[in-house]
């Protein structure tokens, strides 16, 4: 287990899925390999809702009283090897604060 080997496709394959980054199992099915699980965010947290796969994504979530900048979701790339694009920052959210009247 964890070799890679080239695959074909079938006509039921569709897309037919790159041969170069798939991992050959013992039952002789095919599948990517896994993303690491150790994104992290401060002052937030990341939830991995379709698993860990290509094309897994995982959700960037800010904690109460702080607002996400970039981009909310990334992607498994099909190599397992990373997730793509910046990995977004939680900020101090604004609050506008009125004075209160008398």
């Amino acid at each position: 287990e964890g070799s890679t080997a080239p695959i074909g496709c079938t006509p039921t394959t569709t897309p037919c899925p790159d041969p170069n980054y798939l991992i050959c199992r013992f039952d002789y099915t095919a599948t990517f390999p896994e993303c690491s699980r150790d994104l992290t965010l401060g002052n937030g947290y990341v939830v991995y809702p379709t698993g860990l796969r290509h094309p897994a994504v995982a959700f960037h979530n800010c904690n109460y009283g702080y607002t996400i900048q970039g981009k909310q979701n990334r992607e498994c790339d099909r190599s397992g090897n990373f997730w793509n694009g910046a990995p977004p920052t939680c900020t101090p959210a604004m609050v506008n604060c009125l004075d209160p009247t008398i």
